[in-house]
């Protein structure tokens, strides 16, 4: 059972079978000869192009979401052809405005595609949002925020921008403008992109791993993303999941209910592929949206 269902309440009715989960296993390390000479075979792939358009905000804060569609639809600002998987970044640097969220919606689309999609190929949508905190929460001559006032600010606004999606009047475009939970993730249930610095020269960053393999870790190290020519992002996880923490016999504490992780911005691309696969794309399109566990979602949101 899915981390959603258990939050929902949904019971799987049909759940694998040792039989089945050993044939899915021997799939999965079946020789690919044959498929990969299937994929050679097939037919050119159609065009798409990237619509870039403003996002619902609950509070007026601008949100530009990108997202890539068949460039034969005949129109592409239909729900139906908007991917329901969203992942946010947020620009909380001084200078984030309006005109800067559009580019980079697009930009980071467009570039950072083949990381994102390194192990799911599923359709999605990049959400960035202008949230110049240094200027709507200090003093102009005050500190920049700290790392927890950053993180506490962009973890509220999205759970308030959550629940107001959840409770669009349409059920198309409020299935279209979705933001998931991490499905795939066994220690939290939320994920957001934090950009905490961004230099003149941030759009050299995006592919940049692609150019400079040998400049990719394993261990991203704080240091890196200081010295970035390019800016810095923090990955922030939070909401643990205390069922498996207790059953792992690992306490959740105060410093644990938040989980930050910064980045050099060269990494932006990894880190938004990290978000894909532990939100958990495919199964997110395979089970939550096939099975009726979105319909259900919103239902519930609806009924409250």
């Amino acid at each position: 059972m899915c981390f959603a269902c258990q939050r929902l309440g949904v019971i799987d009715e049909y759940p694998d079978t040792p039989e089945e989960l050993q044939d899915e296993e021997e799939e999965e390390q079946a020789d690919p000869g044959d498929a990969l000479s299937r994929v050679q075979l097939a037919s050119k792939a159609p065009k798409e192009v990237t619509v870039v358009r403003p996002a619902p905000s609950h509070d007026g804060a601008t949100i530009f979401a990108a997202y890539s569609v068949l460039e034969e639809n005949q129109n592409i600002d239909a729900a139906a052809h908007r991917p329901p998987f969203g992942l946010v970044i947020y620009d909380t640097t001084p200078g984030a405005n309006p005109a800067r969220a559009e580019r980079m919606a697009r930009v980071i689309s467009e570039r950072t595609m083949t990381e994102r999609r390194r192990a799911e190929n599923d359709p999605d949508r990049i959400e960035v949002v202008a949230f110049p905190l240094s200027a709507s929460t200090q003093p102009s001559t005050g500190p920049a925020p700290t790392d927890r006032e950053r993180t506490e600010a962009c973890t509220r606004h999205y759970e308030q921008e959550r629940k107001s999606r959840l409770a669009m009047a349409d059920p198309e475009d409020a299935k279209s403008w979705f933001l998931p939970e991490r499905l795939s993730d066994e220690l939290y249930a939320w994920g957001i992109i934090v950009i905490d610095r961004l230099e003149d020269r941030w759009e050299e960053a995006l592919g940049y791993l692609e150019k400079h393999p040998e400049e990719d870790s394993s261990f991203p190290r704080q240091g890196d993303a200081l010295r970035s020519p390019y800016g810095s992002f923090m990955k922030v996880y939070w909401q643990p999941r205390e069922e498996v923490w207790e059953r792992w016999e690992e306490p959740v504490t105060p410093e644990s209910r938040v989980h930050v992780n910064r980045m050099k911005l060269e990494l932006l691309g990894r880190g938004l592929g990290a978000q894909v696969l532990s939100q958990g794309a495919s199964g997110f399109y395979e089970h939550f949206v096939r099975d009726g566990i979105l319909d259900r979602e919103l239902e519930a949101a609806r009924a409250r």
